[in-house]
């Protein structure tokens, strides 16, 4: 016998995994991205430059490796190109000093 549940599950994954913003003018986050203490880990690519956090000014922050953290202006999920900027300039002083 096979029974087989196509409406339970899938409606609490897309409740867990709705969009989210930082901020009200903040770019909308979903899948492959997801924020930090918003959405769980499920909800985002697990590599973490998908993980994006919230500024205590409510900014989409990314966060490398290399601990520069980058202001996330626009994700563009057709195109598949982010818009980020650095506001502190550390990417600079990381190129240059690296």
């Amino acid at each position: 016998m096979l029974i087989v549940l196509v409406d339970d599950g899938l409606g609490i994954f897309e409740n867990e995994c709705k969009e989210s913003k930082c901020g009200s003018h903040g770019p909308a986050v979903r899948f492959p991205f997801r924020i930090k203490g918003h959405q769980p880990d499920h909800c985002g690519y697990p590599e973490d430059g998908f993980h994006l956090s919230c500024s205590e000014r409510k900014e989409t922050v990314l966060e490398l490796p290399n601990s520069v953290k980058l202001s996330i202006n626009k994700i563009d999920y057709f195109s598949q190109v982010i818009s980020a900027s650095d506001p502190q300039g550390a990417l600079n002083k990381f190129v240059a000093t690296g």
